[in-house]
């Protein structure tokens, strides 16, 4: 499917990340299995990637972001996060 977006002159596509795969097990603990390879098929069709983080919404009021998150928020990196 990417090469033919590739000929289609798609020039990059979008992944998103949802939160509570990456997190499932319990808070802190990171498993990005399912979503290591998406980058390499990507970089290999000589295409950008823009990858969004979703996060579930949450009854508890002001929930903070992970620390490595805010930073990363902070860098010139474009970085897009929906909470909800």
């Amino acid at each position: 499917g990417l090469k033919a977006l590739k000929l289609l002159g798609v020039e990059g596509v979008k992944l998103i990340v949802w939160w509570g795969i990456v997190e499932r097990d319990a808070a802190g603990k990171y498993d990005w299995s399912d979503y290591l390879a998406i980058p390499k098929m990507v970089q290999k069709m000589g295409l950008k990637l823009h990858v969004l983080l979703y996060f579930h919404g949450s009854t508890k009021p002001h929930i903070p972001l992970h620390d490595w998150m805010s930073r990363l928020a902070n860098t010139n990196l474009i970085f897009s996060l929906r909470i909800g």
